[in-house]
């Protein structure tokens, strides 16, 4: 009888946790379906614990553990995202100032190298230097998982760990972060026949770690 009963709660569990995954999925679409109908050109969710985490005013609450970082993208492209401890870009985009009013050498805000598919499932915390977030093919991009239909582009990176400055420290687990707050500052931009930055869509985030 004891091992019917486990058995039943077991299968509660499960069809639980498929609801779950279900909803959040959809919850995905409904946002990629919007983005394809905006001006937008991406957009960004967080996901922690097999649901979106709710923003408002640009400010998300977390738990301090694994989550994953969403991008919805129309069509393949590239976004500089920087996570910094500091507020310094987060206020200068907040405030709709320009790279050249918010850093001394705005040509350090360049995206570092790193692997793809995201395989140290990390991040890196630096005040200046961002990611570079892309995704060109299903053998070229720097996420976890990919999705494709016909709204657009479901760009999932998992974050379990991070490291200061561009891989200058050891991984350390999310949980154990030094700060409550995470502040993170997306650029999409492209080039002009003389090399300037031409600026086409901006966001920012404050992560808040419970």
């Amino acid at each position: 009888m004891r091992r019917t009963a486990n058995l039943f709660l077991i299968l509660f569990l499960l069809a639980g946790s498929s609801l779950m995954a279900a909803a959040d999925e959809a919850e995905v679409l409904v946002a990629l379906e919007r983005l394809a109908a905006s001006e937008k050109i991406f957009d960004v969710l967080i996901e922690q614990n097999g649901t979106i985490a709710p923003i408002s005013g640009h400010r998300i609450e977390l738990e301090r553990g694994p989550l994953t970082f969403i991008l919805l993208f129309k069509e393949p492209l590239g976004v500089l995202v920087n996570f910094s401890f500091e507020e310094t870009l987060f206020n200068g985009f907040r405030d709709g100032k320009s790279l050249s009013d918010i850093l001394e050498d705005p040509d350090l805000f360049m995206g570092m190298g790193e692997d793809l598919f995201n395989p140290e499932e990390e991040i890196w915390i630096d005040p200046v230097a961002p990611h570079y977030f892309f995704y060109e093919s299903g053998e070229n991009h720097r996420f976890s998982k990919v999705i494709k239909n016909k709204a657009g582009i479901i760009c999932r990176r998992v974050i379990s760990y991070f490291r200061f400055e561009a891989g200058g420290s050891s991984q350390i687990p999310v949980k154990y972060l030094p700060s409550e707050n995470l502040f993170v500052s997306l650029l999409l931009a492209e080039y002009d026949e003389s090399y300037n930055r031409v600026e086409q869509q901006r966001g920012y985030l404050e992560l808040f770690f419970r």
